[in-house]
């Protein structure tokens, strides 16, 4: 078994199904059951504790580690033991291999370490596409609101304008009827008098004709 495929059954717990998921209803509880359980204000995601793994893959202190020590623990869970004999069972191989329970928790904390180093890595990132999605996204947002303000403030002068036409039209529309009405009595008045003058002319040449022959 290769040192990520370690790490993977000591964090990840892979899916059973069938006969598998009922010999197994009750697994012992261990620590490994937090990689399927909601953290913080997020889920364990996959793809990103996929990432992590290779990471402690590549930074795997030489000798006998906290991952080698751990993964004994994990493999005695199969046999009849609580937690605590089973961390010391493990323990008295790694004692007899001259390995210390200082040197155990300082190479655990050699992974906690590279993790710290990879939110780092992680933040960096984030920051970068924060900048490149987020921020550039709301400057583009801002200036559609400003462009919005400023459509608004044209259609407004727009809508002002429009009124004082429309009252200028008004006022035009009365004009026009006023001077129409004015043309149409000044020419009832002019054909008025001409037609009496013309008719007292007319009445004259009757009377001439009548009178002067």
């Amino acid at each position: 078994m290769s040192l990520l495929d370690k790490l993977k059954s000591l964090f990840i717990i892979e899916e059973t199904t069938g006969k598998e998921a009922s010999d197994n209803a009750d697994p012992p509880e261990s620590p490994t059951k937090s990689a399927r359980d909601s953290v913080g204000e997020g889920d364990v995601n996959p793809k990103f504790t996929e990432i992590l793994l290779k990471a402690l893959e590549q930074h795997n202190l030489d000798g006998y580690d906290y991952i080698e020590f751990i993964n004994a623990v994990k493999a005695l869970e199969k046999m009849n033991m609580d937690e605590a004999t089973r961390f010391k069972s493990a323990f008295t191989f790694a004692q007899s291999i001259q390995v210390t329970p200082q040197h155990l928790i300082q190479s655990a904390e050699h992974y906690i370490q590279v993790l710290d180093a990879e939110k780092q890595k992680f933040l960096v990132a984030l920051q970068n596409q924060r900048q490149a999605q987020l921020e550039s996204r709301q400057a583009q947002l801002e200036a559609t609101r400003q462009a919005i303000a400023e459509k608004q403030q044209q259609i407004e002068q727009l809508q002002k304008e429009i009124a004082a036409l429309n009252d200028r039209a008004a006022t035009l529309d009365k004009q026009l009827r006023e001077a129409g009405e004015k043309i149409g009595r000044t020419r009832a008045g002019f054909f008025a008098s001409l037609n009496y003058i013309a008719e007292k002319i007319r009445a004259d040449i009757e009377k001439m004709k009548k009178y002067l022959d």
